[in-house]
């Protein structure tokens, strides 16, 4: 009998550890893998109709993370590719769907289960710069596998001639939170 019961308990420790790796890469890390839908409701940011019917299909090769974001506009639907590299070796896309003439040096690295990518970028008017800064995104799996969080923070200054406004909140910090397609 006692036998019994320690070779269940030993059963469903092991069946516990199988579960949890199918949800965590070799590497510890979540695996990111798979399509993620913007979850309006749960992102807290000024310009959510910007990200509305937003897609991210991810797939992850360690060190290259590739994500095609398509974003549904007025008419039309439009995707662009990034492709990060997670060993911090730097890499350049144009990550804009609507803007693709805006090309981002960035660079990618892991901090523990997060992922941190930061880039500076210009802001242009009349071929002059107006404005510029620097942005930190972090990229965070929540515990079950099913919730992906954006967390970007930016420090952007415009010249007092700049008729731009940041597409960030005004504490220069927003959250994107997407769901996992099952």
């Amino acid at each position: 009998m006692i036998r019994s019961g320690i070779l269940l308990l030993l059963f469903f420790i092991f069946a516990r550890l199988a579960f949890a790796q199918d949800a965590i890469t070799a590497n510890g890390r979540h695996r990111v893998n798979g399509t993620w839908i913007f979850d309006e409701k749960r992102t807290d940011l000024r310009y959510k109709d910007l990200y509305r019917g937003e897609t991210l299909e991810i797939s992850y090769n360690d060190p290259e993370l590739r994500i095609i974001r398509t974003l549904i506009g007025k008419n039309e639907t439009k995707s662009a590719t990034l492709i990060l590299f997670t060993d911090n070796r730097g890499e350049k896309n144009r990550p804009y769907p609507f803007n693709q003439g805006l090309e981002v040096a960035s660079d990618t690295g892991w901090d523990k289960n997060s992922l941190i990518r930061t880039y500076t970028i210009k802001y242009y008017k009349s071929g002059k710069v107006v404005g510029g800064g620097t942005t930190k995104e972090t990229y965070a799996i929540s515990e079950d596998g099913n919730t992906l969080t954006i967390i970007e923070e930016s420090r952007v200054k415009f010249t007092s001639s700049s008729l731009y406004e940041p597409r960030i909140d005004d504490k220069g910090k927003s959250k994107r939170v997407y769901a996992r397609k099952m």
